[in-house]
């Protein structure tokens, strides 16, 4: 039998959502450093941002000691790959650039959304996330709002136990 993730978590112990924001003006050709996490693994359900420039975006690396999960994605970046306006949710959900020769715009990226089409990410310390604009940017700097929802394991030995509990697993040898 197969449980969606997000029905085990009323039932699980050792855990707490959590979310990342920051918004600021980012300068063409320099990196912000906009998370920083050092203390928690956890699982990354949704991150989002909206930038009025085409180049302005993120990138960061996820994953944990043995998987990583590197991205970088700008409003352009997505909507050149053609992700625009999945439905229910997915990548370019607004893409507004009026004049051509211009990038300046409206933008709303969903890089990772663990709804409907999406999937829940796993990550374990250090996540590093920069907020960027690249230098075909028309605009010598860009306003940046980008946000994230989490759920952090605040207490892995009580998560995992409670896990094993639910799945009916043996709790044999070391929690990892």
């Amino acid at each position: 039998m197969s449980v969606p993730f997000e029905l085990l978590l009323p039932l699980l112990d050792g855990w707490s959502y959590a979310g990342y924001s920051w918004s600021g003006v980012v300068e063409k050709g320099k990196k912000i450093l906009i998370v920083a996490e050092e203390k928690y693994s956890g699982i990354l359900l949704s991150m989002c941002f909206m930038t009025n420039d085409a180049y302005c975006g993120i990138e960061g690396i996820f994953g944990g000691p043995k998987t990583l999960f590197p991205f970088k994605v700008t409003p352009q970046s997505a909507y050149d790959m053609g992700a625009v306006q999945q439905d229910p949710t997915g990548w370019v959900q607004l893409y507004d650039r009026p004049n051509s020769a211009s990038t300046a715009g409206k933008y709303v990226v969903v890089p990772f959304s663990g709804g409907f089409q999406g999937f829940p990410m796993s990550y374990a310390p250090p996540v590093k996330i920069y907020a960027f604009l690249e230098a075909e940017s028309t605009q010598p700097a860009a306003a940046l709002h980008f946000s994230t929802i989490n759920i952090i394991i605040t207490d892995k030995e009580a998560y995992l136990k409670s896990l094993r509990e639910i799945l009916g697993l043996p709790s044999v040898g070391k929690l990892v």
